[in-house]
């Protein structure tokens, strides 16, 4: 494949495309215009300036600046000349040159034929490798639209298989007791619930879900190596949480009857701290048992809401909660929760993102 390098040169000349000039010392000078070389051989330096006595004044105006020895020497190769690499004698023989040139300097016909040369040879290289770059990029614009149109066939695949799969997934879920309506699952309790429902106990989740939230995690499902093993480690998941909660109604519900217990007066400050949580079923479907899913939850400094920090495996982020503090064991506290995928990368926050948290008493708290 041609390698171009932009430019011709020749003997001392050299052609960029732009300039025809000498190269000496590495410092490239083109030729000189007659009137510009010419002033600058015949400049002759003013008479000094004088005070009022007579005297040379103390400033004098900055002297008529010279070009280096190398300017000259490119301007003599230039005319045809020697090339002189002493500026008074480069100086002497183009002024020489002047002379016989009757005020102007002549460039030798050899010289201006070899411009026109290696003009016409760069014209023609360029054209070569402006050829070559075009059809360079041509190529490659067709292998990107093969390519192209390879991985839009496939996502457009992948996306039918997916769309398909979480369809299916959901529907198990609602075969397993759970249905999605209006964004939430069907039979979550209400703020003024005390004990579950009947609705809410065959549902086995007793905590506001939104669809767009468990559509999320039903498509990073999809997307792992062990996708049928962690749908039904879902399903078991949340049975124990049904359960749970089911507990946590009767914990309410006895204290109801009894004197009520107050979280401020338990030994322990379960409001407060890093929880732990046990999830054995999801931790079984993700294949990594190691894996250690936490809560870090705070008041805040007037204690009017709380701030939790979660790690939930595929999902981690923040939740802020709404409504009033908790004061007995078994209340629960809702959460507004903005969340990012570890897997994806990609944030969500909606106002139907909310969570709950249910005191427990004993360090201990259910909810989802």
């Amino acid at each position: 494949m041609f390698s171009w390098q932009g430019k011709v040169s020749r003997d001392s000349f050299t052609y960029d495309g732009s300039s025809f000039y000498v190269e000496v010392d590495q410092h490239r000078h083109p030729r000189a215009s007659p009137t510009s070389l010419h002033a600058l051989l015949t400049y002759v330096d003013p008479a000094p300036l004088l005070t009022k006595k007579g005297t040379v004044a103390k400033r004098q105006p900055k002297s008529h600046p010279d070009p280096p020895a190398h300017y000259y020497q490119a301007q003599c190769i230039h005319h045809g000349l020697h090339a002189y690499k002493q500026r008074p004698a480069a100086k002497k023989h183009l002024l020489a040159a002047f002379e016989s040139g009757k005020g102007t300097i002549i460039v030798p016909e050899r010289v201006q034929a070899l411009e026109k040369e290696m003009m016409a040879e760069y014209e023609a290289a360029h054209a070569v490798a402006q050829q070559q770059m075009e059809e360079a990029w041509a190529a490659e614009e067709k292998r990107y639209a093969a390519a192209r149109r390879e991985w839009e066939d496939e996502f457009e695949a992948e996306r039918i298989r997916q769309s398909e799969e979480v369809g299916r997934m959901v529907q198990d879920f609602a075969a397993a007791g759970i249905r999605i309506q209006l964004g939430r699952i069907n039979g979550s309790d209400s703020d003024n619930e005390a004990a579950p429902t009947r609705a809410a106990k065959n549902a086995k989740l007793r905590n506001d879900i939104a669809e767009t939230q468990l559509r999320a995690i039903v498509e990073k499902l999809v997307f792992e190596k062990k996708a049928r093993l962690m749908k039904k480690a879902m399903s078991r998941e949340v049975n124990a949480l049904g359960n749970v909660a089911e507990a946590a109604a009767k914990v309410q519900a006895k204290t109801n009857k009894n004197n009520l217990k107050r979280l401020a007066d338990l030994p322990t400050k379960d409001d407060e701290g890093t929880y732990k949580i046990v999830a054995p079923y999801v931790l079984e479907g993700w294949g990594d048992p190691t894996r250690i899913m936490t809560f870090e939850m705070t008041a805040s400094h007037g204690n009017s809401h709380f701030w939790v920090s979660f790690q939930f495996g595929v999902i981690s982020g923040v939740m802020r909660s709404y409504g009033a503090p908790p004061v007995y064991i078994g209340d629960k506290v809702r959460f507004h929760w903005r969340g990012r995928d570890d897997g994806t990368g990609e944030t969500t926050y909606d106002r139907q993102n909310t969570a709950s948290i249910i005191f427990l008493g004993k360090e201990e708290s259910a909810g989802a």
